[in-house]
């Protein structure tokens, strides 16, 4: 993250290493042969050489040889997403998934961007679903926090407090 940094390319090395991690999610023998400890760090360095280099920079070929070099290329997927979280709070940006029981209008979510905003001190970037099981209100979800004034929750509170 601190080279990314300096050279201004933290969206361009996140991008680099989701386009190496998903190669190996999405290849079971890519995997397989990048953990399996009778192939040698140096075929494990030129598969990767030949499928990436031309499309990812030095920098993070260097990074992935490192992970390879410890064996530690099959948690690559867990690194960028914990390269995520941390190019989002340098960056002061919260994703969002806001739930609602039915499509919320433009102008409402304008608003609700505005307030969120205000709430939390951040950049949103939300992402709207909608679920009809929640009768109305909205449930607001980041990975830290829930905030659920659905009226499904509402109803289940008052059926426990009469129980």
């Amino acid at each position: 993250m601190s080279l990314a940094k300096e050279n201004g390319q933290l969206e361009t090395f996140e991008f680099e290493l989701q386009k190496i991690a998903d190669g190996i999610i999405s290849s079971n023998e890519l995997k397989g042969v990048l953990e399996h400890p009778a192939v040698s760090l140096e075929v494990k360095k030129e598969i990767i050489s030949d499928l990436y280099s031309k499309e990812v920079s030095e920098k993070t070929m260097n990074f992935v040889y490192l992970l390879l070099e410890r064996n530690r290329a099959g948690i690559l997927p867990s690194i960028l997403d914990f390269y995520k979280d941390l190019k989002n709070k340098e960056e002061n940006v919260l994703y969002l998934t806001i739930t609602s029981a039915v499509e919320i209008p433009e102008n409402l979510k304008n608003l609700l961007q505005k307030k969120l905003t205000a709430k939390f001190s951040k950049s949103i970037v939300p992402e709207y679903k909608i679920d009809n099981n929640i009768i109305a209100g909205l449930i607001i979800q980041s990975q830290d926090n829930v905030i659920d004034i659905s009226y499904k929750t509402k109803f289940e509170e008052m059926k426990k407090q009469l129980i």
